[in-house]
């Protein structure tokens, strides 16, 4: 449950092709067949629903879930850490995703 655990970095739920023990793939999968049928979002809860409990996650870690379908909670407060001048995803793409600070 990613609202009660009030995780500081979401980059500890990455485990290669898996986050939080679900395959990517499969959550891809099943977000595209929602989609197909009218939910038109799937969205994570991280629970942190103010500025003093911001969650990181990684630049390519927030393309895996984009990739996969997914965006956070319009409330919860998420920061991607961009290690580089290149990000793997444009300001459009965080912004579907719902991160508020690069």
């Amino acid at each position: 449950d990613l609202a009660s655990a009030h995780h500081t970095s979401l980059d500890s739920l990455f485990n290669g092709t898996d986050f939080n023990g679900a395959s990517l793939a499969s959550l891809g999968a099943a977000t595209s067949t929602l989609r197909d049928n009218g939910i038109d979002e799937v969205e994570l809860n991280v629970g942190n629903n103010d500025a003093a409990h911001t969650v990181h996650l990684s630049d390519d870690n927030a393309h895996a879930l984009l990739d996969a379908g997914l965006s956070f909670v319009e409330g919860n407060h998420v920061t991607v850490d961009a290690h580089s001048t290149h990000l793997n995803n444009s300001l459009k793409d965080l912004e579907k995703l719902h991160v508020d600070a690069v």
